[in-house]
């Protein structure tokens, strides 16, 4: 889903930038093609290499056929994507254990299901707050669920994704702090993701900038910003690396980088 998300924004961005430029659209020439092509073979290069027994996946290419008349004149902007994970063992007789743990669950929420439409016929707020707290209290009390929230926990917890942003534009950002960037990056941020309201699950995404950035403070958010939106076309005058991992893995994969070969794919 959040590659689906990026590629519509990325989609969005190029349809904008063609309105920006009357509407008209033209093919990729050829050096704008070799500038897809060879920016990705160096980026892929980069990444940095798994952990010990985890599983590597890379996102392939996906350049536009088109763009917007003017394009040439904006540096253009790709993401690379590369997933780790480590692999899940499975215990067959566990499984069968939680499957069955599980379809217990399911009865007895089917039946609470139908007590708590009798209540809303009725309109029964107390009733319907009761249902609500046993429906949650069988959840929290099954062995099945529990072990398969423990999973995906564990599941995520042991993944990572590391992605090279080529001349991203920037953002606002919130809910993040502020680190020492590792040389030659000029910024660098954390995600809190404890801070944020109903968002305390999940991973934190570390992102170092590259390039030509400004950054501005304004309260609890971080503004980083490219330079200037202007320049040629096919060339690498920037870039974000975004690491979304637990720390400890974000410092593994961080050690096995050349960020200085990273920093000297801009020109």
């Amino acid at each position: 889903m959040k590659r689906i998300l990026i590629f519509m924004a990325a989609m969005l961005t190029m349809t904008i930038l063609a309105w920006a430029d009357g509407g008209e659209e033209r093919f990729l020439t050829s050096a704008e093609k070799d500038y897809y092509k060879n920016t990705y073979q160096k980026a892929i290069a980069l990444m940095p290499a798994a952990p010990a027994g985890w599983t590597v996946h890379l996102e392939e290419l996906s350049m536009p056929t088109k763009v917007g008349v003017g394009s040439e004149n904006r540096p253009m902007f790709f993401d690379i994507l590369c997933d780790y994970q480590k692999p899940v063992t499975m215990d067959l007789t566990s499984m069968e254990a939680d499957s069955k743990s599980m379809e217990d669950l399911s009865g007895k929420l089917s039946s609470l299901g139908d007590k708590m439409n009798e209540a809303i016929a009725k309109g029964d707020q107390a009733s319907i707050a009761q249902i609500q707290n046993e429906m949650q209290e069988a959840m929290n009390s099954n062995s099945g669920m529990q072990k398969m929230k423990s999973k995906i926990d564990d599941q995520m917890h042991n993944s990572a994704k590391v992605r090279i942003r080529i001349n991203a534009h920037g953002a606002d950002y919130s809910f993040v702090k502020e680190i020492t960037p590792k040389a030659p990056a000029v910024y660098a941020l954390r995600t809190v993701r404890a801070s944020r309201p109903n968002q305390s699950d999940g991973l934190d995404t570390t992102m170092l900038f590259f390039g030509t950035y400004k950054k501005e403070k304004s309260g609890d958010t971080f503004k980083i910003y490219q330079t200037s939106d202007t320049g040629p076309g096919a060339k690498v005058q920037r870039l974000i690396l975004e690491i979304e991992a637990d720390e400890k893995i974000v410092d593994e994969l961080l050690a096995k980088m050349d960020l200085n070969m990273l920093a000297a794919m801009i020109r």
